[in-house]
C-alpha cells in the first residue's frame, strides 16, 4: 500500500510538471502569435517604405530588415521552446501512464496475495474440520460405554507371591527329579542289554 501511495504522489508531481508545461506552452503560442503578428506589421509597413523610396529611408529600411531579422530569430526560438515543451509534455504523459501501469500492476499482486492467503486459510480450515469429524468419530465410540460401579484400589496390591511360587518349584523339581530316576534306570537297563548282545 505504501508503494501505491508513493506511485500516486509521483503521479501528482507529474502531473503537476505536466500541467505547467501545458501552460507555458500557452505563453508561448501567445508570444509566437504576437511576434507572428509584429513582424507582418513591420513587413508591411517596410513594403510601403520600399514603394515610396527615398535616400533618406534607407537607414528606416535597415533598420526595419534588423527588426524583421530579430523577430524571425525570436520566433525560431520560440518555436524552439514550443517544440521542446512538447517533446517534455509528451515525456511526462509517459511517465505519468508508467506510473499508473505500475500501480495497477501492484493493485493485482494484493489480489493475488489475498487470494492465495484465502487458499491457504480455506486448506488450514478445511484441515480442521477433518480433524473435528475424525474426534467425533473416536467420541462416539466412546459413548456408548457406561461404568456399571466405579473402579476401587485394591486391598492386596498385586505383588510377587513367594510363597505360591516355592511351592510350584518345589512340585516342578519333584516331578523333575521322578522323571530323571526313570530316565537313569532307563539307561542302565539299555546299557546291560546292549553288554549282553
Amino acid at each position: 500500500m505504501s508503494d501505491i501511495q508513493e506511485k500516486k504522489n509521483q503521479i501528482k508531481y507529474q502531473e503537476a510538471i505536466f500541467k505547467n508545461i501545458g501552460e507555458r506552452k500557452t505563453e508561448l503560442i501567445q508570444e509566437i502569435k504576437q511576434v507572428k503578428k509584429n513582424t507582418e506589421t513591420l513587413i508591411q509597413q517596410k513594403n510601403r517604405v520600399v514603394e515610396g523610396k527615398s535616400s533618406g529611408e534607407n537607414v528606416s529600411l535597415l533598420l526595419y530588415f534588423t527588426t524583421v531579422q530579430q523577430n524571425v530569430t525570436y520566433f525560431n526560438q520560440l518555436n524552439d521552446q514550443l517544440n521542446g515543451l512538447n517533446a517534455n509534455e509528451a515525456k511526462t504523459w509517459a511517465e505519468i501512464e508508467k506510473l499508473k501501469k505500475e500501480i495497477n500492476d501492484i493493485k493485482m499482486e494484493i489480489k493475488r496475495l489475498k487470494i492465495q492467503k484465502t487458499e491457504g486459510l480455506q486448506t488450514k480450515i478445511n484441515d480442521v474440520e477433518i480433524e473435528i469429524e475424525r474426534l467425533r468419530i473416536k467420541k462416539s465410540y466412546t459413548e456408548n460405554i457406561q461404568v456399571i460401579n466405579e473402579p476401587e484400589a485394591s486391598k492386596f496390591p498385586i505383588k510377587p507371591k513367594k510363597r505360591l511360587i516355592v511351592t510350584l518349584a518345589g512340585v516342578a523339581a519333584f516331578f523333575l527329579s521322578i522323571f530323571l530316576a526313570f530316565f537313569i534306570e532307563y539307561l542302565q537297563k539299555f546299557k546291560q542289554k546292549e553288554m549282553e548282545i
